[in-house]
């Protein structure tokens, strides 16, 4: 007698090109496939580095001068159509990622102590990352070129963002190598709707935060980047104990914060502290601070914190705190500058998924799964690294007609539900398992969006996490999000399940994309 959910299915393999077949396959003799892309899988580097059309518009386009070492006098043009395209924004820095016939990678750091890309003109620019502190820098690489000298200029023309995140850009920059009048020039060129597919999947900032941090370029602690939680984003944990504040941030970063004020206050006080040392190595009766996180703190630090206000409840209780803090490690001019709004009155919205889907995400392509019944389809694009390009049904009508077929074989199927974590294992011809967490609070994982996650167990408790590894291959870091279209229950058992995701490997563009629409008691023999 089978349990439910589980049975025995036929799964099919296939490969994502016509091509594959006559290359030998990726998956001969039963096993699963191995996790280098297909031969003929639509890698971006058979493809010409030449204007995209007009179905597909260049969004980065580049011209060398003569003498130019970097660009070896040549032109370039990319678009959606000939190259993978990757711009991810730290603070005031933007890093450029080109996978087309040619390789490129870029830094762009805008000067001082901006907390985003700003409209301008930037001149006078250095290698990236050997500025010094404070000052605004660039580097445009690849194929093996690179400049050990640079000096270089930036103009940003439009640059826009929503909710923290950066929406388009309009820029154009010059570069020139070991002090040489030749130059490498070229300009990017992203809309809102270019940046949805090429900009790696994030949250956006709440609009009113708790917790604020701003990192200028060259602080360690906070990478030069911008960061800022509210009570629906991150875990925030906030309590004074005498003249002692701490706070805990546990969302999509982990950081801890700790604010002495000097001298034997038994309580927090309105007030500025100045020339304060790391907590807790401060002198006695000295005051101190020290914020950390991801894996990094300082060694010795200097820094100041001001409380603007400070609130206790009847029985002594910390009720709320206005701080702001600015924090400098190993003597350096580079600072971590931070906030905390915290009200412990302040409601904290229930724990739950988006009622709703964002507009256009994804589906599998129209007849990828059959009208009805058990099916399963996942799609792995050609350069990530779980699926190997590859795609795979399981159950249901199998793959259209005319498809090359790489394998097939037997699997077992098992999927179960408890505490809000789904789990898929599919043992076989191929060996998969997959996890879905709700967010913490959530009794039972329930129809809605949850996005954008990170990798199951390690994700932000308030958001929820997932997992998708097939054959040991497994992320380190991942973003990813999943939507559940429908879920039922048996008392507390689960029923039936539909439902889509995409996952994302270490920050890349490269998704592992797929549908599981599965009830218990009806496998597919």
């Amino acid at each position: 007698m089978k349990r439910a959910h589980e049975g025995i299915v036929r799964l099919l393999l296939v490969s994502g090109l016509m091509l594959l077949a006559a290359c030998g396959g990726g998956g001969g003799g039963g096993t699963a496939p191995v996790s280098t892309p297909p031969v003929a899988a639509p890698s971006p580097a058979t493809v010409a580095s030449a204007p995209t059309g007009a179905s597909a518009p260049a969004l980065i386009t580049l011209s060398s001068d003569a003498g130019d070492f970097i660009g070896q006098g040549a032109s370039y043009a990319y678009g959606p159509g000939n190259a993978a395209i990757r711009l991810t924004t730290q603070g005031s820095r933007l890093d450029v990622q080109v996978n087309g016939r040619e390789r490129w990678s870029a830094t762009f750091q805008l000067p001082g102590p901006l907390t985003q890309l700003q409209r301008g003109t930037y001149t006078g620019l250095s290698r990236h990352p050997f500025q010094p502190v404070g000052a605004g820098a660039m580097s445009w690489s690849g194929q093996g070129r690179g400049c050990n000298g640079l000096n270089g200029s930036l103009v940003i023309d439009e640059v826009s963002y929503v909710s923290g995140l950066l929406q388009s850009i309009d820029m154009s920059f010059e570069q020139h190598c070991e002090g040489q009048a030749a130059a490498l020039r070229g300009r990017i060129r992203v809309d809102a709707a270019a940046m949805a597919t090429v900009a790696p999947p994030q949250n956006a900032w709440p609009a009113q935060p708790v917790v604020s941090l701003s990192s200028d370029a060259g602080d360690y602690i906070g990478g030069g980047g911008g960061y800022a939680y509210d009570a629906s984003s991150a875990q925030i944990r906030v309590r004074a104990t005498g003249g002692l504040l701490n706070v805990q941030v546990d969302g999509d970063e982990n950081w801890t914060g700790d604010f002495q004020v000097p001298g034997p206050a038994t309580t927090l006080a309105p007030g500025t502290y100045r020339q304060l040392t790391r907590y807790p190595f401060q002198a006695t009766g000295a005051g101190a601070l020290s914020w950390s996180g991801e894996g990094r703190g300082c060694n010795t630090l200097s820094g100041t914190f001001t409380v603007h206000s400070v609130r206790y409840d009847t029985a002594g209780a910390l009720a709320a705190v206005d701080l702001e803090f600015e924090q400098h490690c190993e003597g350096g001019v580079a600072a971590l500058r931070g906030r905390i709004t915290w009200d412990a009155s302040a409601p904290v919205p229930l724990p739950g998924p988006a009622a709703s889907a964002p507009a256009g995400l994804w589906q599998p392509p129209a007849g990828a799964l059959p009208a009805s019944g058990n099916a399963m389809y996942i799609a792995s694009d050609w350069d990530d690294y779980i699926g190997g390009g590859y795609v795979f049904w399981v159950g249901g009508a199998g793959a259209p007609p005319g498809t090359p077929t790489d394998v097939q074989g037997s699997v077992t199927v098992n999927l179960s539900e408890a505490a809000g974590l789904l789990r898929l294992v599919v043992a076989g011809t191929v060996n998969w398992t997959a996890e879905f967490k709700a967010m913490d609070g959530v009794a039972h994982l329930q129809p809605g969006y949850y996005g954008i996650v990170q990798r199951y167990p390690f994700h932000n408790p308030r958001r929820g996490g997932m997992s998708f590894s097939m054959e040991s291959r497994g992320c380190n870091q991942l973003s990813g999000w999943f939507m559940v279209d429908s879920i039922a229950y048996q008392g507390e058992k689960l029923a039936s399940i539909d439902l889509r995701f995409a996952q994302y490997c270490e920050n890349g563009l490269a998704a592992l994309r797929g549908r599981i629409r599965w009830s218990a008691g009806t496998a597919t023999q």
